[in-house]
């Protein structure tokens, strides 16, 4: 088993890799974050594994989830994540994918994916969706909102969010290929207290829809893919534009991504409705937060409902749970609260039926002059 230390959202993870595939796969995900001296003392330890833990049955309700004397055990399907502490700080992570051993199997499982890939191939994403996002739940200090990141040519982060399939990672795309924004994140943002917005280096997620009338992006997309690649996406594109995606490196999507993050000075709710024309006005800080919380805890109700039956087996054993979901919430409305108190908060309200590239030219045009 070979170990790195990483600085990911601003803590020192120390990631143990054992000799598979997938975890050669996330190493190599994992290399645009910077890597720390091994003789660092790391914040949390996690250990990537390809087979399954055997461990003693306790109180296991429902059955994808499993309470320890420790922690607890979410069950994901194609993933098993072991949270494990001490008192009440998250001290270790097991991360353990279940890949297929039929060749046959993994295939399928390749062809029946909206991304054309094996659980072993996604394993970046799987890891930072289940295990690294997550994590943030137990940080005292920092707290997530669903929207993209950017920095502008004044190194201010300018933030996108809204529920999926708004719009936010077309107008990331918009503005970081053509009109010199950096990247920071694409779908996650780490925030801290002071608003400061960690980079998050999960691969973007391209579908169909963002590459319309962009055929330089669709030669990055498809560079080197093969034939049955190339066939899985035209066939899956015919039952929608958002029937199939593919992800790729930041490193290789654009010029330049940011590995540190920014402090946020701008950020825009987009939204859609029944209307003619794009409506964008100012709204304070604390309609901000009371708008983004509920979309946060919409996009993570599958760990949200771990963290909940966490709760329920605690108390069928007597315990005090490690946390709970209602005392995140209001930790997160606190820290939302202090992060955007500085900053220029934004509705864009955008009509229904208007054109894809309309949409991205007059956004991506209203956001540039705000900066």
């Amino acid at each position: 088993m070979t170990s790195k230390i990483y600085d990911i959202f601003g803590k020192l993870i120390r990631v143990n890799f054992d000799n598979s595939f997938g975890s050669s796969v996330l190493q190599k995900e994992l290399s645009l974050y910077p890597i720390i001296a091994q003789d660092k003392n790391p914040d949390l330890d996690i250990f990537c594994q390809s087979h399954q833990y055997y461990v003693n049955q306790g109180f296991t309700n429902p059955s994808i989830h499993q309470e320890l004397d420790n922690g607890f055990i979410a069950n994901f399907g194609s993933s098993q994540v072991e949270f494990l502490f001490d008192n009440k700080n998250l001290k270790r992570i097991n991360f353990i994918i279940k890949p297929s051993s039929s060749k046959i199997k993994k295939y399928i499982q390749k062809l029946r994916s909206i991304q054309y890939c094996s659980v072993e191939e996604s394993i970046g994403q799987i890891f930072h969706e289940l295990v690294l996002i997550p994590s943030v739940y137990f940080q005292t200090n920092q707290f997530l909102l669903h929207a993209s990141a950017l920095k502008s040519s004044k190194s201010d982060v300018i933030l996108i969010g809204g529920t999926g399939g708004v719009g936010k990672t077309s107008l990331e795309l918009e503005l970081c290929l053509k009109h010199g924004f950096q990247f920071v994140s694409d779908d996650i943002c780490v925030a801290s207290q002071n608003g400061w917005i960690w980079s998050n280096l999960a691969y973007p997620k391209i579908y169909a829809y963002n590459l319309e009338n962009n055929d330089k992006l669709t030669k990055k997309l498809f560079l080197n893919s093969s034939l049955t690649n190339r066939l899985h996406w035209a066939l899956n594109q015919k039952r929608g534009k958002n029937k199939v995606r593919r992800r790729i490196s930041p490193e290789k999507l654009y010029d330049s991504f940011s590995q540190e993050g920014g402090l946020v000075k701008k950020y825009l709710i987009l939204a859609r409705a029944e209307q003619d024309e794009i409506q964008v006005s100012k709204i304070s800080h604390e309609v901000a937060v009371h708008m983004s919380l509920p979309i946060i805890e919409a996009e993570y109700n599958i760990f949200n409902n771990h963290i909940l039956w966490h709760q329920f087996n605690s108390y069928l054993q007597d315990k005090e749970p490690y946390t709970s979901l209602q005392n995140i919430l209001i930790r997160w409305r606190e820290l939302a609260l202090q992060a955007l108190s500085q900053s220029s908060c934004f509705l864009i309200v955008i009509p229904l039926r208007i054109e894809h590239s309309k949409f991205k030219d007059k956004v991506a045009s209203i956001i540039r002059n705000m900066t």
